[in-house]
């Protein structure tokens, strides 16, 4: 039987520096390098109150400086400088259940929504090319604050007379204990078939007596049981948009932009696993079965931090044809955005053996951290590609449908710190696909006054027969409406916007049920605007 001693001499050896790798997509609390993929290139319905209002609809609308992130040319359409800007109060409540049991958890906070400035120069009576408009907005386009909390009991005996998998101990063995591969291998060789995620795992594992030896194998420390089970994923994603551009007015007709895009994100996420020995099965013939019956009570929690920052660049090319007074169409392209990442990853275990006497050592509560790792890549984001239809009736209103093309599964990751990324760009291939987003709505003016209302659907980036779905956002929807006024100097904007979608989380995958996770957004726009 191999010592801790033994195991914590290889640990030490592992962080000496054979191995500086963070993880390489272990299912078990999957971090993989390919959930960048859809994580980053998932964007909600942004822009300005008004825009909010309307469901997010930003291609063809006017005077207004948010539109120059969804189509360049849009900012074209005013005739006076103005300037806005608005915040976002939040509220998100996540349902989940797992295995018959429901729990609720909620996040809320207040960010800074968007903000932009539109610098008019134009003569309306010139023909052919009538100048234009220089614009530099900020938008937020994706705020995700969420906690995910779920508990349920998972049985050995879930089918009578046959004993389950039921813990992520079995997972470990599982694929510990392959053939040619022997606990001396892995303490010899720094650098077994196992991915650094698992390798993390499974040394912390041992120094936490969740894991032991015997012979040419490792084995359980834990009898077999009935498991409490309960978990959570709390996470916060800030992504927003800089865009520094220009809109060409040739004869109030046809309108040209460019803008130059600077991409910023911040993610953060806290993920734990836990579990806790209801009932344990041991033959009362066993020896140790009064020892072993000790065991109720005892519980461990896996834990594990990743916090990622990016900054990257981009671009966007749009135009707008003025059918006529009543009918505009749009279209604009985000070309791919390169991001170049960093991210920070921990992982802990910790433990409440209650006491207990194991062989000599008295077990209460503690816990086994794992070092800091930090890693440096580049992501590269897929382009969008944007179509939309604007219909203005007159001085009552207007009506706005824009349609949005992305695929997550053509982003790429590579230069990485010594890592070439061979496993993780087929699994962003593999997983992700097409998006088509939808958003739509319109105001009627009453006066001064304006009533809104929008629709908007975005489709998931998952494809139907995706292998790691945890946490990848479902189809979302969007209702909205909103209220706002336009001065001669000023104006102001107010919006509520709800959404819905659903989450399945797996923290052992093909060892439990999914956790089903049904999310509510409630968000509030607050924006004034000027003209200058």
């Amino acid at each position: 039987m191999l010592s801790k001693n033994s195991i914590s001499c290889w640990r030490f050896s592992f962080i000496a520096g054979v191995i500086t790798l963070v993880h390489a997509g272990s299912p078990v609390l999957a971090q993989g390098f390919f959930e960048n993929a859809a994580r980053h290139s998932q964007q909600g319905i942004y822009g300005s109150a008004k825009a909010m209002g309307m469901g997010g609809t930003l291609m063809g609308i006017g005077a207004d400086p948010s539109s120059l992130s969804f189509n360049p040319a849009a900012p074209g359409l005013a005739r006076k400088s103005s300037m806005q800007f608005s915040l976002v109060p939040f509220l998100t409540t996540a349902n989940s259940t797992f295995r018959g049991s429901e729990v609720s958890s909620e996040q809320a906070g207040m960010p800074f929504g968007n903000f932009g400035i539109s610098l008019a120069d134009k003569n309306d009576n010139a023909s052919g090319f009538r100048g234009g408009v220089f614009t530099v907005n900020y938008n937020r386009t994706q705020q995700s604050s969420r906690k995910v909390s779920w508990e349920g009991s998972t049985k050995l005996y879930q089918e009578p007379g046959k004993v389950s998998k039921n813990s992520i101990i079995d997972y470990w063995l599982d694929n510990l204990n392959t053939p040619g591969y022997y606990p001396e291998n892995i303490i010899q060789n720094p650098q077994p078939i196992f991915g650094d995620n698992f390798k993390n795992d499974v040394v912390m594992a041992y120094d936490a007596y969740l894991l032991d030896t015997a012979g040419a194998e490792f084995v359980s420390a834990f009898p077999q049981s009935d498991l409490d089970k309960s978990g959570s994923f709390s996470q916060t994603m800030n992504t927003g948009n800089w865009n520094f551009g220009y809109s060409a007015d040739f004869d109030d007709k046809f309108f040209l932009g460019f803008s130059v895009l600077y991409h910023t994100a911040n993610y953060s996420a806290d993920i734990q696993y836990k579990e806790r020995i209801r009932n344990v099965y041991v033959d009362i013939a066993n020896p140790d079965y009064a020892l072993l019956q000790k065991f109720r009570g005892v519980d461990f929690t896996l834990s594990k931090a990743i916090s990622q920052t990016s900054k990257g660049v981009g671009a966007n090319i749009g135009f707008l044809y003025k059918a006529s007074d009543a009918l505009r169409f749009s279209a604009a392209i985000q070309l791919p955005t390169l991001t170049w990442m960093t991210e920070k990853y921990t992982p802990k275990i910790s433990y409440n053996y209650n006491g207990f006497n194991y062989f000599g050592n008295i077990l209460n509560s503690g816990e086994v951290t794992w070092f800091d790792n930090e890693f440096s890549y580049k992501l590269r984001l897929p382009a969008r590609y944007r179509v939309g239809l604007t219909y203005i009736a007159g001085k009552s209103g207007m009506f706005e449908v824009n349609m949005e093309l992305t695929n997550p599964g053509s982003a790429k990751i590579y230069d990485g710190d010594g890592y070439n990324f061979t496993s993780d760009n087929p699994q962003i291939t593999a997983n992700y696909g097409t998006q088509l987003n939808i958003r739509s709505g319109g105001e009627l003016r009453f006066g001064e006054y304006r009533v809104r209302a929008g629709l908007s659907w975005l489709q998931t980036a998952l494809k139907s027969d995706a292998q790691f779905k945890s946490n990848v956002p479902g189809d979302m929807v969007f209702l909205t409406g909103g209220f706002g006024a336009k001065f001669d100097l000023w104006y102001w904007d107010a919006a509520l916007v709800t959404g819905y979608y659903s989450l399945k989380n797996n923290y052992v995958s093909g060892y439990d049920q999914d956790v089903q996770t049904k999310i509510n957004q409630l968000q509030l726009h607050f924006g004034l605007g000027f003209f200058l």
